[in-house]
């Protein structure tokens, strides 16, 4: 079983882009690429046996990897601008871990998805703020949903106050996801704002 697992860590390496850890530059994987029609079971079988893993100060360098592993549209997405490789660095290579926390799902080490959980910046209306993120090569297989789900229990757990999730208006698979789970939704400065309810 583990040397068929290593054959599929080999098989995708080149589904996304893997980030130095040091420099947060991202870097090519080597391996075969895949026939679309054998890509997609493969995906499905990855995204089962992938773990959820809490990430703590010692996985700093793996989250700059994921997020400068995103594509442009993506990272853009996620950040709400654009955010270059050295800026995404020095942002999580100074950050006070007690104000953050960050679920991922791995397969093999490797992030394909995670989700970063802050306070929501809003004074007058206090709670957590969620942001979900993705791989590409790794959408559509539910480990956007896994891992909100997963912030969600993580929020709740931690205080009852409501949740956020803010998109771009036409991210319409989010939005369609944040509705599935529960969320109610309101447009704040051209934005989308997914709101959970505490529980």
């Amino acid at each position: 079983m583990q040397s068929f697992l290593r054959q599929l860590k080999t098989l995708f390496a080149p589904m996304q882009a893997v980030g130095h850890p040091a420099s947060g530059a991202p870097t090519q994987g080597h391996g075969l690429a895949l026939p679309e029609i054998l890509r997609r079971p493969l995906r499905r079988l990855v995204a089962r046996l992938s773990r959820q893993v809490a990430l703590g100060p010692d996985d700093t360098g793996r989250i700059i990897a994921h997020y400068t592993a995103l594509s442009v549209t993506d990272r853009t997405a996620r950040f709400h601008g654009i955010m270059t490789a050295q800026a995404i660095a020095d942002r999580y290579c100074t950050l006070d871990w007690t104000r953050a926390r960050f679920l991922g799902i791995t397969f093999f080490g490797r992030l394909l998805a995670l989700a970063e959980i802050g306070d929501f910046g809003d004074a007058h209306e206090p709670g957590s703020e969620i942001a979900v993120s993705v791989l590409r090569g790794w959408q559509g297989v539910h480990l956007g949903e896994r891992v909100l789900r997963a912030a969600l229990r993580d929020v709740n757990a931690v205080h009852h106050l409501p949740a956020h999730a803010i998109t771009r208006r036409d991210n319409i698979r989010f939005i369609r996801l944040a509705h599935k789970l529960g969320a109610t939704g309101r447009v704040a400065d051209g934005e989308y704002d997914a709101v959970f309810a505490a529980r």
